[in-house]
C-alpha cells in the first residue's frame, strides 16, 4: 500500500530523467561590420553585444538562455563551432577598455593591450563558449550561455567568424 502512495509523489515532485538538448545558433558574416579608427578595428555583429575583459579583444558576444526539465542537474554544456568564415582586413581588434566608475568626470576610455593575448599566436578566445551558468527560477532549471563565435590570432591579425555553433546541454 505504501508503494502505491509513493509512486504518484515521485511523479509530482518532478523526477527528471537524463536528457539532452542541441540548439543551432547561426551567425551571418554579412551582418558583421568592421570600423577602422586610429589603427584599431571595432567589430559589430547583429544580435550580439560587445564583451571583453579589460585588455582583451573586444568581440561581439551572443547570449542564450534555455529552460530544461525542473529538477534536472546539468552535467555538461558544450559548444561545437563550424563553418569558419575568414574576416578580411581585421587587423588589430580594439581591446576592451579599463573599467571606470560611473560618476567619474573624466569620460575618456583607457585601453591597454594584454601582452599575454596580443603577443600570442594562440587563438583568442580559447573556446567559443566563454561562460555558462545553471540555476533554478520558479521551479524550472535554467541554463545560460555566452558565445563569442570568433577565433582571433592577434600576432597574425587573422580573424574567423564561425557561422554555425551548436550548443549541447546534457542533464
Amino acid at each position: 500500500m505504501k508503494w502505491i502512495f509513493l509512486l504518484p509523489v515521485l511523479l509530482v515532485v518532478g523526477f527528471s530523467a537524463a536528457g539532452s538538448l542541441v540548439f543551432h545558433a547561426g551567425f551571418d558574416a554579412g551582418n558583421l561590420d568592421l570600423e577602422l579608427s586610429s589603427g584599431l578595428t571595432a567589430l559589430e555583429l547583429s544580435g550580439c553585444v560587445l564583451r571583453g575583459a579589460p585588455g582583451a579583444p573586444l568581440l561581439p558576444t551572443a547570449s542564450f538562455v534555455f529552460v530544461i526539465p525542473a529538477g534536472a542537474e546539468v552535467t555538461s554544456v558544450r559548444a561545437l563551432p563550424s563553418d569558419p568564415s575568414p574576416v578580411r582586413n581585421a587587423g588589430v581588434i580594439e581591446p576592451a577598455p579599463v573599467l571606470r566608475p560611473l560618476g567619474d568626470a573624466d569620460r575618456t576610455f583607457i585601453r591597454a593591450f594584454s601582452d599575454l593575448i596580443y603577443g600570442s599566436t594562440e587563438p583568442w578566445p580559447r573556446d567559443v563558449l566563454i561562460q555558462t551558468h545553471s540555476g533554478r527560477l520558479c521551479g524550472f532549471t535554467v541554463v545560460s550561455c555566452l558565445v563569442q563565435p570568433f577565433e582571433y590570432i592577434p600576432l597574425a591579425g587573422d580573424l574567423l567568424l564561425f557561422e554555425s555553433v551548436d550548443l549541447e546541454i546534457t542533464w
